[in-house]
Formats: structure tokens, C-alpha cells, sequence
């Protein structure tokens, strides 16, 4: 990856809602961070709905970057269909989000969820409340536990910033 990337989008996605957050160097300076909710009944509703915003989010911030999570499964027990049914759809909605940056131009990078869990609170197996805890810390916001997604696109900015870098940012540059 290039070491002049100095705004990075972190989207974490959902069928329901995504979280974003908007990081910029020095330091990944927190530019902006949203819950958006796309509130439509039909699943391609939603991913129309998302890709408006996601072009309107582009064109307001011009990032260098978009850093997405990425999916993995690891199927087990008698839910197996159920979880690859909304892995299938949380892929239509990522694909939505790829696609846009992509029509302007801009890259993308994967981030695991343990990847982004690490960047954020250093600890790769953090639960939703270990990252919101650690977002509000150290991005100096507050969240409500509904807004996990936020606090996971925060890890997920911050996880593509570091791996962009040639010397990565830390939790103690953050807290200075």
C-alpha cells in the first residue's frame, strides 16, 4: 500500500446499518464517524439506498482510501444456513460500498474484524462493548451501544491507516 495515504473511510457493514469513520493523518485525527440506517423493507432497497449514500459520503470527504471489512465464515451447528444467508447479504451490501469507490477511482483494502479489534483496543478477540468502550476513549465520542457499527468502522479506519503507514500509528500516539 502507498505510505501518503492521509484520509481513509472505514466502513463496517450491515443489513440493516453500516457504521463509518473517517480518519486523517497525522495521528488519524477523527474527521467524521456516522451510523446510517438505510430504512428500506427490500434488501436491493437498502443497497441502492447505501450506494447513494456511500457516493454522497465520497464526494463531501475525497478519501485516499476505503477500508471495508471483510467477511470470513466458519460454519458450524444447525445455524449454518442462517449465517450464510445474512453472510451472502452483508456481501451484497460490501459489494455496494466496493463498487462505488471503485467507479471513482478510489482503492480499497480489506480488514478482518480481529485485524480492526486489534488496532483499536489491542486486543484481537475484543467484544462490541470492549470496542465502543475503546472508541469513545480514545476518539473522544460518545456512542450508544446500538452504534457498535461506529465503533467498529473507527477499528477498521484505524487498521487500514496503520497498515498504510511505513511507521504505524499506536495506541499511546493516540492518547498524547
Amino acid at each position: 500500500m502507498s505510505t501518503n495515504v492521509t484520509r481513509i473511510i472505514g466502513i463496517d457493514p450491515g443489513i440493516a446499518s453500516v457504521g463509518v469513520a473517517i480518519l486523517e493523518n497525522p495521528r488519524a485525527k477523527l474527521i467524521a464517524a456516522q451510523h446510517f440506517e438505510a430504512n428500506a423493507k427490500t434488501l436491493d432497497c437498502r443497497v441502492a439506498k447505501y450506494a447513494k449514500y456511500f457516493d454522497e459520503l465520497l464526494e463531501e470527504y475525497k478519501p485516499d482510501i476505503v477500508a471495508i471489512e471483510t467477511q470470513y465464515f466458519a460454519p458450524y451447528g444447525k445455524k449454518t444456513g442462517a449465517v450464510a444467508s445474512s453472510i451472502i447479504k452483508v456481501g451484497l451490501v460490501r459489494g455496494a460500498f466496493i463498487g462505488v469507490a471503485s467507479i471513482r477511482n478510489i482503492p480499497t483494502m480489506g480488514i478482518y474484524p480481529t485485524e480492526a479489534k486489534l488496532a483499536l483496543t489491542g486486543d484481537g478477540s475484543a467484544n462490541k462493548n470492549k470496542m465502543i468502550e475503546y472508541a469513545q476513549s480514545i476518539f473522544k465520542i460518545k456512542l450508544r451501544i446500538t452504534e457498535d457499527h461506529v465503533a467498529d468502522a473507527l477499528g477498521i479506519a484505524l487498521a487500514g491507516l496503520k497498515q498504510t503507514l511505513v511507521l504505524p500509528i499506536t495506541l499511546e500516539d493516540k492518547k498524547k
